[in-house]
């Protein structure tokens, strides 16, 4: 029996933990774009933004945007503008995010990220029912 709890207990970490899902915005490149420019994500997704070529940043902010749930912003300090970075973020908390590249704010490069809240198979916002191997949904019990 305590081998039956230790393996649904690490079965239950491992599927919550890979439930998450990676997405990619690419920066810039041969036009001054986030794209995709408009995103929507659950919350615990990842983010990550890579700079293809050109002069550009992240900024989402609150100073910036005051209606964002948190602040994000890239790339990371040290590391110049216009090289080939990388920046990954993972969105916690649900909202809308706006960000923009700050050298470029004036010719129109925004994007925008909807991370929703995750509903898991029962319909319930951050519960925790999984659906087993035969596809049926359980509530899981922590």
């Amino acid at each position: 029996m305590k081998k039956q709890i230790v393996f649904f207990s690490l079965f239950l970490i491992s599927m919550i933990s890979f439930s998450q899902t990676s997405h990619m915005v690419l920066v810039g490149g041969n036009a001054d774009v986030f794209t995709p420019s408009t995103l929507t994500i659950n919350v615990d997704d990842t983010v990550n933004f890579h700079n293809i070529g050109g002069y550009h940043n992240v900024n989402g902010t609150q100073a910036t945007y005051p209606l964002n749930p948190v602040s994000f912003e890239g790339p990371a300090v040290g590391v110049p503008w216009y090289s080939n970075w990388w920046m990954t973020v993972v969105f916690n908390v649900d909202g809308t995010y706006d960000y923009q590249c700050d050298p470029h704010v004036g010719m129109g490069m925004f994007g925008q990220i909807i991370v929703q809240p995750r509903i898991d198979c029962n319909g319930v916002t951050n519960g925790t029912s999984l659906i087993d191997d035969c596809g049926v949904c359980q509530q899981a019990y922590i």
